[in-house]
């Protein structure tokens, strides 16, 4: 009986042993696979970087679309180590967010009256967003375009299931009429940050537009 008692202790050591390894082996995996697109995305962020500056600055690429490019500019200054001179491209498909940040199609473009909305990853993919949760209530959103700097200030979040898609209409919830501005922004991500259950919703308003040679920072850091 003991003879078989050692057996069985043995077994279940083993099986265990095996668990514990497939379980370091997938949590590798998956760290590896996270690590791996962050570094995907940073090359294909400064990729894109590169070419809306020089369509920007090169008078026969001017009309050249700007879907493929990328169009503006993300800049957050509470979050400035990881959002700073981040490509914004039409569209929120993978390919899209894997190099910055998308714009929800059929939602206002910066400046515009209407909502003007953006999609970030928060794991993966670069992670813009990866500190959502240090967003704060009166934070600045810049976002520059070929001709202008337009200075957003967030006033509200809400965390929504991942269907309730009228967080991206002209005035969700009534939300305009409470800041006074028909201009809003719409930041969206996942919550939580390794998962994607929940959407992460922040809202503002447009609080200054300046000409392209009056940034609101020296390019670097935020004044």
């Amino acid at each position: 009986m003991k003879h078989l008692d050692k057996k069985r202790k043995s077994r279940r050591s083993l099986i265990g042993y095996i668990f514990l390894f497939l379980g370091l082996g997938l949590g590798l995996s998956i760290v590896g696979r996270l690590l791996w697109s962050n570094f995907v995305s940073e090359r294909e962020a400064k990729s894109k970087t590169i070419s809306i500056r020089q369509e920007w600055s090169t008078p026969s690429l001017e009309k050249s679309s700007s879907s493929s490019a990328g169009f503006a500019f993300l800049y957050i200054p509470r979050l400035q180590d990881s959002v700073w001179e981040l490509p914004i491209s039409h569209g929120t498909d993978s390919s899209k967010l894997l190099a910055g940040t998308g714009h929800y199609p059929k939602t206002a473009l910066p400046g515009e009256s209407g909502n003007f909305a953006v999609a970030g990853h928060r794991s993966g993919n670069g992670e813009p967003f990866a500190d959502f949760d240090r967003l704060r209530q009166g934070d600045r959103i810049v976002i520059e375009t070929k001709d202008k700097w337009f200075i957003y200030v967030l006033d509200q979040d809400i965390q929504v299931e991942p269907d309730e898609v009228w967080v991206l209409n002209r005035n969700p919830a009534g939300f305009a009429n409470a800041t006074g501005s028909d201009k809003l922004i719409t930041l969206t991500t996942c919550t939580p940050r390794y998962g994607s259950t929940g959407r992460w919703i922040w809202w503002g308003h447009l609080s200054e537009v300046r000409p392209k040679d009056s940034p609101p920072f020296d390019m670097r850091r935020w004044d």
